[in-house]
């Protein structure tokens, strides 16, 4: 199920539904409260997942059923499900999926036959033309973006069967007619993870990889194409183990956004604002060695994608998306279930009216499933607290929490230092009203915490 996480500006301190999660314990103290479960569905069998959304609220699926590629559309009610590439085995893995504004959709994937094989799928005319892209020998992770209706960016990461301890960075790059290849970064051990997104205002590619050379010599890089050659840079190094997964996104300024799991679990995000890069940690206990996912919505406001707790006890790890308003909040997707045993792959997507949608897979004793959940972006944004205001009458404190900004039909908790709570829904001009009576004199704090998960606070005095 998805819990609703309450978040401060030391982290995640709360867990709605009732329900504490063990795998919190670095981020903050975990506190009961109220909230609203989402729901999961079990989409199909497979993994390597890559989600995309449409214009009219459409999702996209692309994923590897363990032995052929296939594709998945979501209409907002069920799954449908086809094969792209059947024409035999070990062919999917690492698909990157995206959609043009004719929501026809273009795929990059993976093609095993002896030595990897870079390949591009898009669907025309209900059948799937093929193109094979690039030999690869064993290529690692693709990522796919779209400059325009007709030209198509891949990055992949790459390393030869002969020297398996070398590794590079490549590209591939459809102008509208044909494919062109070429070499991002072949300093060794670079790419293994690797992501790719488009500057909107040049449609040139911006890339963020990782560089895994020895504890010392570990990296999170930058590559910006600048129309006739790669210009690369270090974002941030001597904090990795291994290989960080990284996602990149860039906002309508040409500002690049990147997320990454350091070696002592923190959860990065850097943003390039010019040099140095500003980096802050904005989670714990994040899963060292798992995909992180990150997408910007119109506003340029970043939703991310995230595991946290230990890799080696699946049945505590947990699957966190957050959104960054005025503060960080997050939601918990969690699956405690002695069926499973490895958390696999996930991706993180927004739909035509900017929800959250989260594809996910891990290995169980009943194989491989593909779940996904949709989480409503209810709140505003602008929820806070207008007043609270303490007068003695006859005798007795009474204080008075008056709510702003919110959504109409929201349910919010208002609770105070002393303890007291009340609950509420918010009224059609998304405000509401809390009234305590009997209050001590002093001074005191008011927390309000809405179902949407917004959360604030607000000092008050009583006389």
């Amino acid at each position: 199920m998805c819990r609703t996480l309450l978040v401060n500006e030391s982290g995640i301190d709360a867990v709605l539904l009732g329900f504490v999660l063990a795998g919190f314990a670095g981020i903050g103290s975990a506190e009961a409260t109220r909230g609203r479960d989402l729901p999961v569905e079990h989409v199909t069998y497979g993994f390597h997942p890559s989600l995309a959304a449409d214009d009219v609220g459409h999702l996209h699926l692309s994923f590897y059923d363990g032995d052929k590629l296939q594709y998945g559309e979501w209409d907002g009610v069920s799954w449908s499900f086809e094969h792209v590439d059947a024409r035999h085995g070990h062919t999917g893995q690492y698909s990157s999926l995206r959609v043009d504004d004719a929501a026809v959709p273009h795929i990059v994937y993976s093609d095993f036959r002896g030595e990897d094989i870079l390949m591009y799928a898009v669907k025309s005319g209900g059948a799937w033309p093929l193109t094979e892209v690039k030999q690869a020998s064993l290529l690692h992770q693709t990522s796919l973006g779209m400059a325009g209706a007709d030209e198509l960016w891949a990055s992949y990461g790459i390393f030869p069967y002969y020297n398996n301890s070398y590794r590079e960075l490549q590209y591939a790059h459809f102008d509208g007619a044909a494919w062109t290849t070429g070499l991002i970064d072949n300093e060794s051990h670079s790419g293994s993870r690797n992501s790719l997104a488009i500057d909107p205002l040049s449609g040139k590619p911006k890339v963020a990889y990782s560089v895994t050379v020895g504890e010392v010599g570990d990296r999170v890089k930058y590559a910006a194409w600048n129309g006739t050659s790669w210009e690369t840079e270090t974002i941030e190094s001597g904090r990795f183990s291994t290989a960080p997964y990284n996602a990149i996104q860039v906002d309508s300024s040409g500002k690049a956004h990147v997320i990454y799991v350091d070696r002592n679990k923190n959860l990065r995000y850097a943003v390039r604002r010019g040099a140095p890069w500003d980096i802050e940690t904005i989670a714990q206990d994040a899963v060292t060695g798992a995909p992180v996912r990150l997408r910007l919505d119109a506003d340029d406001r970043p939703h991310i994608a995230f595991l946290t707790g230990e890799v080696g006890q699946p049945t505590d790890v947990s699957l966190i998306y957050g959104v960054l308003k005025t503060d960080w909040r997050f939601i918990a997707c969690v699956e405690h279930s002695s069926t499973i045993e490895t958390w696999q792959a996930l991706d993180l997507e927004l739909d035509s009216d900017a929800n959250p949608h989260i594809i996910f897979t891990y290995t169980g004793k009943s194989g491989r499933g593909l779940y996904h959940v949709a989480i409503p972006a209810e709140c505003a944004g602008k929820e806070s607290i207008k007043k609270a205001r303490c007068k003695k009458k006859r005798g007795v404190n009474k204080l008075t929490v008056r709510l702003k900004g919110g959504v109409e039909g929201d349910t919010f908790t208002v609770k105070l230092t002393s303890g007291e709570e009340q609950n509420g829904v918010l009224n059609e001009k998304g405000k509401g009203k809390a009234k305590f009576s009997g209050l001590a004199s002093g001074p005191g704090t008011a927390t309000a915490t809405w179902g949407c998960g917004a959360r604030a606070e607000k000092d008050y005095g009583c006389p």
